[in-house]
């Protein structure tokens, strides 16, 4: 899996980032949406280890944790804690248990999405999960039309989110698309999880976010 740094990321990234005046204008962006960019932007600019413990925590309880609302910092300890919806820390520590228990995890594969974006590295799982939803297809219309879609965005050379395949299951798939069925792309898809399970996934268990989480889980536990 190809790690990128930040600045490339932001140099070769073709999909243009909204600016704050784009999204306040755009009367399909809430003033949620508007207020999670502006945090992921205040999270990006810090510079020390400490603000950004702190910011991701902040960011997960306010946007992301399934009672994430502006009004749930009202909520005392005790509620919080019968609070059925909330993740508890238990779930949380399964997460290391493996990557499939991670992504069985809909509040887990949520924050290892958010963490693989806030590295620029979220094209695996991007095309993993895109895979799922294609195996689901029965329409062959459609599964025409979405195959040649995952082709031009992830397996095509220099795509949007090439994925990091050999050559040979990159033909193959080439090859696949023309006629494609529901497992034209189970090989690259066994690839990227490889890659995900060697790479991205322990990164992701010794990240600030997943420490931070369980730290302040932990807390609320007490």
């Amino acid at each position: 899996m190809k790690h990128k740094t930040s600045k490339l990321c932001r140099q070769n990234d073709p999909s243009p980032q909204p600016s704050l005046e784009q999204l306040l204008q755009d009367k399909k962006f809430s003033d949620e949406n508007v207020e999670f960019w502006l945090a992921c932007e205040d999270y990006r600019s810090s510079s020390s280890a400490d603000a950004l413990r702190r910011k991701a925590w902040g960011i997960y309880e306010k946007f992301i944790q399934p009672t994430a609302c502006r009004e749930r910092f009202i909520m005392d300890r005790d509620d919080r804690r019968r609070n059925k919806n909330m993740l508890s820390l238990e779930d949380t520590q399964q997460w290391s248990q493996s990557l499939e228990r991670l992504l069985e995890s809909k509040y887990g594969l949520a924050t290892f999405r958010n963490f693989l974006k806030s590295e620029y590295s979220d094209e695996n799982i991007e095309f993993w999960l895109t895979c799922e939803d294609y195996k689901k297809i029965k329409s062959s219309f459609r599964m025409s039309s979405r195959a040649k879609k995952i082709y031009e965005q992830f397996i095509k050379v220099e795509s949007p989110k090439e994925i990091n395949i050999d050559y040979h299951t990159r033909e193959q798939i080439k090859r696949n698309v023309k006629t494609p069925t529901l497992h034209c792309f189970d090989d690259a898809q066994k690839i990227v999880y490889g890659l995900m399970e060697r790479d991205s996934y322990p990164r992701f268990l010794r990240s600030d976010i997943y420490r931070t989480l369980l730290e302040n889980l932990a807390a609320d536990a007490a």
